[in-house]
């Protein structure tokens, strides 16, 4: 079995608890390393899981992935992400051809760099009373769309609140909520 296994974004305890036992279960434990920044070192995360890990460069990713499939559909080995596994099209490659080679593969999802929204003191939601470009009352261009919106948390916490994000801000947030949208019916 092919395990995909999202670290999430902080340390090596953002690990999922179903992520830490596959992790722990597997025979071979590659990290990869080149589509994300490791906030922590290799060590500090071989240590929290108690296994060695691979370093996966991209030339070990994209032209060796055989290396990392070797012997998958006999034994667990597993692919360690930065933040979620799908983050990036050369982890989707992987699980192609591990489908490909007839190799069971598994992903266990974490926070993205998309949940980091939040730090910011934005939060990703819909409210047509929020939307800028939004006219009054029901209707089109009435901010009854599909429109998703940053919004300041401190306007949820009661704090004065602010403007609305500009247009353009807008705009991106419907670029990202199309890309959450693919990733997800795509991997579920």
């Amino acid at each position: 079995m092919l395990y995909l296994i999202g670290l999430g974004l902080g340390d090596a305890a953002d690990i999922t608890v179903k992520g830490l036992e596959a992790v722990r279960r597997c025979s071979r434990v590659y990290l990869e390393a080149y589509t994300s920044v490791l906030t922590v070192g290799k060590e500090a995360l071989e240590e929290y899981y108690g296994k060695q890990l691979i370093l996966a460069d991209r030339d070990l990713v994209e032209q060796g992935a055989e290396e990392i499939l070797k012997d998958a559909d006999v034994v667990d080995v597993a692919f360690l992400v930065v933040g979620d596994p799908f983050g990036a099209t050369t982890h989707s490659d992987l699980v192609l051809r591990a489908v490909n080679a007839g190799i069971p593969y598994r992903v266990i999802h974490n926070a993205s760099i998309m949940n980091a929204v939040g730090c910011c003191g934005l939060q990703v939601r819909h409210t047509p009373e929020h939307t800028p470009d939004a006219g009054p009352g029901p209707g089109p261009g009435s901010g009854s769309g599909s429109s998703v919106v940053f919004s300041c948390q401190s306007e949820l916490r009661g704090l004065t609140p602010r403007p609305p994000p500009p247009r353009s801000h807008l705009l991106l947030m419907k670029l990202i909520k199309l890309m959450l949208l693919s990733s997800v019916n795509a991997s579920c």
